[in-house]
C-alpha cells in the first residue's frame, strides 16, 4: 500500500467493513468525515479521538496533540484529558523527551487539558519517534450519533483559521537548510512559528454556542480533503469559493517552491463549520485571533464544486500517494 493516509475506498472495504460487533455504550464510531467516536454516559456524551505522527519529537508532539484535541472539539465536545504514547529510537536523548513533555503540558494547560497517562518506550527498528495522542472530551448536548437531519442545501460553510498552517510550519522546520538559499531568516522563522497556532478548541466552542453543526477540522488532506469528507458525512453537495478560503502568503510561496498544492497540505489550526446563518457566526467571532469567513454553502446532489472566478473544479475522493497529502 502507498505511504500516507489510506484511501476512502480502502478505509470502507477493509477497515470499517470488518468492524461488526456493536456495544450499546458506543453511540457512534469514527467514520469517513468524522474522526471522533462518541460514547454514551449518564447525562452527556463523551467524545474521543486519536492522532499519530512520526518525525521530529517536538514538532510531531505538537501536531499529534493538536490533531486529537481538535477532532474532539469538532465533535462539539470540550476536551479535558489526553493520553500520550511515545515510541523512540535509541538515538533520542533524555532532554528531548523532557522537552516534549514540557511542550505537551503547556499546550494542555492553555486549554484546560490534563495529560492523564500514556506509554513511553525506546524500541528498535524505527529511525524517528512515533507520537500518538488520544484525547477525551464531554459535550452536554446529547447527539443522535447517526444523522444531521435538516442539513441539506442552503446551509453556509464557515472556515475558521487559515488553510495549510501546519504544512507550512513543517516545510519551514524540516526544509530550513534548503529554504535559507532563497528566503530570509525572518521569513523562515515566521513560517516555523505557525506550529504554535494549531489548536482550534476555543473557536469550536464559540461556534457551537452560535449554532455551528457538523464541524470538521482540516488536518490530514488539507482543506480540499476536509471539504470532501464533510460532503460525504452530510450526504450532500458543496459549492465553495476558492478565493474566500483564508491562506497565508508564506503558505503560497513555500508550496510554489516545493511544487505542492497548498489546498492539500496538512492544515491543523483551521475548522469548517456548517451553520444556517454564516454571516451571523462570523460577527459573533469578532475579536478571535483567527480569520473567520463564509467560504461556501451546501447544495443538493453530491457534487463538491470549487469555484475560482469563472472556473469550476470538482473535488475527487482523497487518495494516498500525493506528496501534499503525505506532508509530514
Amino acid at each position: 500500500m502507498k505511504i500516507g493516509k489510506i484511501s476512502e475506498s480502502v478505509l470502507k472495504r477493509t477497515v470499517i467493513k470488518e468492524i461488526k460487533y456493536k456495544n450499546k455504550t458506543v453511540k457512534k464510531g469514527s467514520a469517513v468525515g468524522s474522526d471522533g467516536a462518541v460514547f454514551a454516559t449518564d447525562g452527556r456524551d463523551m467524545v474521543s479521538s486519536i492522532s499519530t505522527y512520526m518525525g521530529d519529537i517536538i514538532l510531531c508532539g505538537k501536531r499529534a496533540f493538536a490533531g486529537a484535541v481538535n477532532s474532539v472539539a469538532a465533535g462539539e465536545a470540550k476536551p479535558f484529558a489526553v493520553q500520550v504514547s511515545v515510541l523512540m529510537p535509541e538515538t533520542i536523548k533524555e532532554n528531548r523527551l523532557r522537552a516534549l513533555m514540557v511542550t505537551l503540558h503547556d499546550m494542555g494547560e492553555a486549554i484546560g487539558v490534563q495529560i492523564a497517562g500514556g506509554h513511553t518506550e525506546t524500541v528498535s527498528g524505527i529511525e524517528k519517534p512515533v507520537i500518538t495522542v488520544t484525547a477525551y472530551g464531554y459535550r452536554e448536548k446529547m447527539f443522535d450519533g447517526q444523522t444531521y437531519k435538516g442539513l441539506d442545501e442552503g446551509y453556509d460553510i464557515v472556515m475558521i483559521g487559515e488553510t495549510g498552517l501546519e504544512g507550512t510550519a513543517v516545510l519551514a522546520i524540516e526544509k530550513e537548510a534548503e529554504l535559507r538559499e532563497r528566503f530570509t531568516t525572518g521569513y523562515i522563522e515566521k513560517a516555523k512559528a505557525y506550529a504554535e497556532g494549531l489548536i482550534i478548541v476555543n473557536e469550536a466552542a464559540v461556534a457551537v454556542q452560535h449554532g455551528g453543526r457538523a464541524m470538521h477540522d482540516t488536518s490530514k488532506g488539507g482543506i480540499f480533503g476536509a471539504l470532501w469528507e464533510l460532503g460525504e458525512r452530510l450526504k450532500c453537495g458543496l459549492e465553495v469559493n476558492l478565493r474566500a478560503i483564508p491562506i497565508k502568503q508564506e503558505t503560497i510561496e513555500l508550496c510554489e517552491h516545493f511544487d505542492l498544492n497548498p489546498y492539500f497540505i496538512n492544515s491543523s489550526g483551521a475548522l469548517l463549520v456548517v451553520v444556517k446563518d454564516g454571516e451571523s457566526l462570523v460577527r459573533s467571532m469578532t475579536g478571535t485571533k483567527k480569520p473567520v469567513s463564509v467560504i461556501g454553502h451546501t447544495v443538493s446532489g453530491h457534487q463538491k464544486t470549487i469555484i475560482n472566478n469563472d472556473e469550476k473544479r470538482y473535488l475527487e475522493s482523497p487518495r494516498s500517494g500525493k506528496p501534499e497529502e503525505n506532508l509530514a
